[in-house]
């Protein structure tokens, strides 16, 4: 069967995504308010861009399926504004990276003023690209999102959730506001940047020349999922740990700036 991908209206959407993401980023906690909550980061400056301390100690492995470049233009986009939405969900949408608040859409910025999602992280967060399509003026990418070898730090303790994950997917459309981002592939696969046992993040504005938005999703993570977990439970299943998990060196990791 076909992989499908669905518009809904922004108010439906923004529930739908939040919800998928409250699996993700505190998934099934009931003691959280809907009340506003400060971050201990400080917001990045003009200078270089730091991760907040909510995920400072965490890093992020892409993959893809086969004939996928991780270092194209798409994949590049889908990489930055997942890991954006990652540190705006823990930290708050002003520590995301350069330029992905006014990239995004504005119906999808609401889940981020309620801070419900907020909290530090620790080990590897997993991500895996699907599919992408190119729709004429940009791309819609459709990737999965697992759990299972990171997680959050609540009373002391490192909740963890450990199942097959989602899928989600995001929408890039070409804006006016700069000339479009060249789409050719790189000739070479450029080398990360150091420290890959931390959180790592671009030297510049990705997300320049586009707009960002989401979509719903409805495909099965289940076949990567279980080729890295073979017994991975199709319902979460939830442990805790005094120790925070392992951290694998983060990829591909962020070089600077292409020519």
């Amino acid at each position: 069967m076909a992989r499908r991908m669905t518009r809904q209206t922004p108010a439906r959407l923004t529930a739908t995504i939040g919800a998928v993401l409250l699996l993700l980023a505190g998934c099934g906690r009931t003691d959280i308010s809907d009340t506003p909550t400060t971050s201990t980061s400080t917001p990045p400056s003009s200078g270089v861009y730091e991760p907040p301390d909510e995920v400072r100690n965490a890093t992020v492995v892409w993959s893809a399926e086969p004939g996928i470049d991780l270092f194209s233009t798409p994949a590049t986009l889908m990489r930055a504004a997942n890991e954006s939405d990652i540190i705006g969900s823990y930290a708050g949408l002003d520590h995301a990276y350069p330029g992905y608040a006014k990239a995004l859409d504005r119906p999808y910025t609401t889940r981020y003023e309620v801070e419900r999602y907020r909290g530090t992280i620790a080990g590897t967060v997993l991500r895996h690209i699907q599919r992408i399509q190119d729709t004429g003026d940009g791309y819609l990418i459709e990737f999965c999102a697992l759990p299972n070898a990171y997680g959050q730090l609540e009373d002391g303790q490192y909740r963890r959730w450990y199942g097959r994950g989602v899928s989600l997917a995001a929408q890039f459309t070409r804006n006016n506001d700069a000339p479009a981002p060249a789409t050719t592939t790189p000739t070479a696969t450029p080398s990360p940047a150091p420290d890959r046992m931390h959180w790592q993040a671009p030297t510049y504005n990705v997300f320049t020349g586009w707009t960002i938005s989401y979509v719903v999703s409805d495909a099965s993570c289940d076949e990567w999922t279980l080729s890295l977990y073979p017994d991975a439970p199709v319902e979460d299943e939830i442990t805790y740990s005094d120790t925070p998990p392992p951290v694998q060196p983060a990829y591909p990791g962020w070089p600077t700036q292409p020519d």
